[in-house]
């Protein structure tokens, strides 16, 4: 039996606004890019934000596999759910197309202007809302010259995928004061003889490309740098625990992530009206290899 609070009205009114007919189940999905750590985080956190609100939300859960797009199509749409969360770039960009009816709030999306998830100006279509992952650029290279001292050169290769992350980075070094060297790497095999060229004690900025780094390419990688004597700037904690592995990671925690998509998804059942752009992530991490010589140790965290 359904209690008609002031809540209950507000979750009606929402659905009402954005489809085509009204539900009185207070169905929600969530959808998963797939079964990793951190997308289960980032699932827990929207979970504990969302039912402290909506205690009476019948959640559904969800994982999301190319091959069975149809077959979750058909199950997220026989529960008509109110709301739907979605956890990384491959489930968004599903329900982006496909279940564009319902009200969609993204979390652990990286780059969502470049995926198509969101335009070139970050606007988002008028029934999707998120949180990236993307630590603005310039708020890393900040913290670099606070923990590594100035005259910094970083550099980086990249390859089409990468470009316009190239280009971010490029512009913000320009305004700092920041050498920044990048190499275009069309195809990972010619990786390691570009790696060669990498200068002793630059910082050496490793951008999720699939195009170039694989788990082979990634091991290689971590070792010719560390070889080099150069400090290797990655994307997550996970690559500073590798037994070769990288120096620093300023980056998101993703159960907080998670957090904040569900703080986004109350805000869209009490003002469907009032998101029109994606967030970036409220709070970050500074996460720096335990060994590794540094400037100012403020807000450092240490990983063995």
């Amino acid at each position: 039996m359904t209690i008609w609070t002031k809540k209950n009205r507000l979750l009606i009114t929402a659905c009402l606004l954005f489809s085509a007919f009204c539900v009185y189940a207070q169905n929600v999905a969530i959808v998963l890019s797939g079964d990793y750590s951190d997308f289960r985080k980032a699932r827990n956190g929207i979970i504990n934000t969302f039912i402290a609100e909506y205690p009476d939300a019948n959640i559904s859960e969800y994982y999301y596999r190319d091959k069975d797009r149809e077959k979750l199509f058909s199950s997220i749409v026989s529960i008509d759910p109110i709301l739907i969360f979605t956890i990384g770039n491959s489930a968004t960009l599903f329900a982006k197309k496909d279940l564009s009816k319902f009200p969609i709030v993204f979390s652990m999306v990286y780059s969502p202007e470049k995926y198509g998830i969101a335009g070139s100006g970050g606007e988002l279509d008028t029934n999707i809302a998120g949180v990236a992952v993307d630590v603005d650029k310039g708020i890393i290279m900040k913290h670099l010259l606070d923990i590594f001292g100035e005259n910094l050169t970083i550099e980086a290769v990249y390859s089409e995928q990468s470009f316009f992350d190239v280009k971010s980075i490029e512009e913000k070094a320009e305004r700092k004061n920041i050498t920044f060297i990048s190499y275009l790497v069309p195809q990972a095999v010619v990786l390691n003889k570009v790696l060669k060229k990498v200068k002793k004690k630059s910082i050496f900025w490793i951008l999720p490309d699939p195009m170039i780094y694989t788990s082979a390419t990634l091991r290689e990688t971590m070792e010719t740098l560390n070889r080099s004597g150069a400090i290797i700037l990655a994307p997550t904690i996970k690559f500073l625990r590798m037994n070769t592995g990288a120096h620093v990671a300023i980056s998101i925690d993703p159960e907080e992530n998670g957090m904040q998509a569900g703080r986004l998804g109350i805000q869209l059942m009490t003002s469907p009206q009032g998101v029109s752009r994606f967030s970036g992530p409220e709070k970050y991490r500074i996460f720096v290899k335990k060994g590794t010589t540094v400037r100012d140790t403020t807000d450092i965290i240490w990983v063995e």
